[in-house]
């Protein structure tokens, strides 16, 4: 059997293949996407070289992991609820329905039948698609796509390009071999076609004047070299395809369409590509044997490698496993688990993504203990995360670690008795302390945006109402440090610190920035600070809150969306807070106000009013 057959290296093949599928009506199938005006010209094509056959559209749907939302930003689709998520897939299957039906519509008065599927893959599902409806002829405009072989081994492929056909490959070699054949019948009769004729032909092809597709002819110029480059390829590989041929010829005399390739021309050039072979594989013995012969040195060298693998490895070990630093008490597993009565439920006081918080009471003081949850590598990692970042800062308005037990991986804070902030909220809270913690949780993140590590700032990157926990006067602490970063400045002076990592932290909190590109700055902490501010002035737990304040303020109805239960807000104050909460939450990170900048004045006259005002607490 065969090779199979690259593409054809003479345009009049092509014309041959067209024509020969054009004598019946058959279905051809064209792979459509997302870019209709490139992909219509295509189809446009088609029906004008396939004017009997019926139209088949080929689609392939790979889903977004980006959800849009209602403010005009994205975040992953990863982090989104069930809800969301089935929504979004739904809208996205109703646009690719439309998008059929418009490539439908250009194809009115023809048969159209339509084959898509959804696969993360295109190429694979291609693939798919072409064995399950027993495609034997596609139109694909993707230049890579066309030279998949995994493709090619089932149908005929042509590949159009704006409306131009580029290139045209087989599934078999029979088939090319037949149009070979029927093209030198049609130009030099019966009779043999001397070497020198054919080797001309594609001297021809490969120094002349390429006649597929012409580079006068393209609409955009971007792309045509890639074009033509193809174009070249593809006749220098239908040259070696006839080559191996003739080799194959040499021992089997029943493949006659090639036998006018027999030719003392032909001959000696395989003999002189013989003899480049023979000193190429003349190298690959004396690399062989060069290689042995350092064997004996590489056996002396093992060990010392193997001793600086050992070192390696103990070094990122200590990394990934740092010792508990000396101010830092450590507590032992006994004394763990005879504080929470071995675990009992009665001692559980709440359940995170880390694990499970118990009440506890250890050296005489209330604690709160953090187990790591066994079944969770990414406990782990928030666990030492966790640990680093709480023994190097200190502030009163940041949860104080106490201890850890480094044989179950828990650490041990100061008991906050009433809790987070959503479950104090809940009960009621007056503006006059909505504000004194919003003052406090500022002062956090100055504290630790201001570099208190060496140096180095470091962000948060979860602020959210559920890791902000108020102590029995409602002095309220930043906790859960699991997912904070060290930012580390670039190589050039002026570049901002940040850290690229994987996108992390909660929907409605997370800085649509750093979700988009995985660059986590102080910034990311300033857009979740102003959604904190935007739900405690307005008690409000949309999602969207930012842009129904943001309506709210365009119509002059800020009473209106100001929480109620919190008492009678100072209004004109009120809205200039939310006004900068909606800065802070702004797209452009560069448009967000430093936590240090005047414009916080705004928060500062309402702490003078609240601190002035009847009944506070501060």
């Amino acid at each position: 059997m065969m090779d199979p057959i690259p593409d054809l290296p003479l345009e009049p093949v092509a014309e041959e293949a067209i024509g020969k599928f054009n004598s019946s009506s058959e279905t051809i199938h064209v792979a459509v996407g997302k870019e209709n005006k490139k992909e219509k010209q295509n189809l446009l094509w088609v029906m004008r070289n396939f004017p009997r056959d019926t139209i088949g559209l080929v689609h392939v749907h790979w889903h977004s992991k980006w959800i849009p939302t209602d403010f005009g930003v994205k975040f992953n689709y990863k982090y989104g609820n069930e809800q969301s998520q089935a929504k979004h897939r739904e809208d996205e299957r109703r646009k690719m329905q439309d998008m059929i039906d418009d490539y439908k519509d250009l194809c009115a008065e023809r048969m159209v039948t339509e084959h898509h599927t959804e696969h993360e893959d295109v190429v694979e599902g291609v693939k798919c698609l072409v064995e399950k409806c027993q495609i034997k002829r596609l139109v694909i405009g993707s230049r890579s796509m066309a030279n998949q072989i995994s493709i090619l081994q089932y149908c005929q492929i042509w590949h159009v390009r704006k409306g131009k056909l580029i290139s045209t490959r087989f599934p078999c070699s029979e088939v090319i071999s037949e149009k070979i054949h029927v093209h030198a019948q049609r130009e030099y009769g019966t009779h043999q076609v001397p070497a020198s004729h054919l080797v001309s032909r594609i001297s021809e092809v490969n120094d002349g004047q390429l006649d597929v597709t012409p580079a006068n002819e393209l609409e955009e110029r971007d792309g045509v070299d890639q074009d033509i480059g193809e174009v070249v390829n593809s006749r220098q590989e239908a040259l070696n395809y006839l080559l191996r041929q003739y080799s194959n010829e040499r021992s089997d005399t029943t493949i006659c369409s090639f036998s006018f390739l027999r030719t003392s021309e032909l001959a000696k050039g395989y003999r002189l590509q013989l003899e480049r072979n023979e000193m190429l594989l003349q190298e690959v013995r004396e690399k062989l044997c060069q290689t042995e012969q350092e064997k004996p040195d590489a056996g002396r060298k093992a060990p010392v490698l193997n001793l600086i693998s050992s070192s390696f490895n103990r070094r990122r070990k200590d990394n990934d496993d740092p010792a508990t630093p000396p101010h830092i008490r450590q507590f032992t597993e006994t004394q763990v688990k005879k504080a929470t009565d071995n675990f009992s439920e009665c001692k559980r006081i709440g359940e995170g993504g880390y694990g499970p918080v118990y009440k506890a009471r250890l050296l005489g003081n209330d604690v709160a203990i953090k187990m790591l949850s066994p079944k969770s590598n990414q406990s782990q990692k928030e666990y030492h995360q966790e640990l680093k970042v709480l023994s190097m800062i200190e502030h009163p308005h940041i949860v104080k670690l106490i201890g850890v037990c480094s044989e179950l991986s828990a650490l041990v804070y100061e008991y906050l008795p009433h809790r987070s902030l959503s479950q104090r909220l809940a009960r009621g809270l007056e503006w006059q302390d909505r504000i004194r913690i919003i003052s406090e949780q500022r002062s956090a993140l100055m504290y630790l945006h201001s570099s208190p590590n060496r140096g180095q700032p470091i962000v948060h990157a979860d602020l959210k109402f559920s890791n902000i926990l108020l102590d029995e006067d409602d002095i309220s602490r930043l906790s859960d440090f699991g997912t904070a970063r060290v930012m580390h400045r670039g190589l050039s002076k002026k570049a901002t610190f940040c850290h690229n990592t994987n996108p992390m932290g909660t929907p409605g909190y997370m800085d649509p920035a750093f979700a988009m590109s995985g660059e986590l700055t102080p910034q990311s902490d300033i857009y979740s600070f102003g959604i904190v501010i935007l739900r405690l002035l307005t008690g409000s737990p949309e999602l969207n809150i930012a842009k129904q304040v943001e309506e709210a303020i365009r119509k002059g109805a800020v009473n209106c969306i100001l929480d109620a239960s919190a008492g009678d807000w100072p209004a004109a104050n009120a809205k200039q807070l939310l006004q900068l909460a909606l800065r802070c939450c702004n797209i452009d990170r560069k448009k967000r106000p430093g936590l240090r900048s005047a414009e916080w004045r705004a928060l500062d006259r309402l702490r003078a009013m609240a601190a002035n005002s009847f009944g506070s607490s501060i």
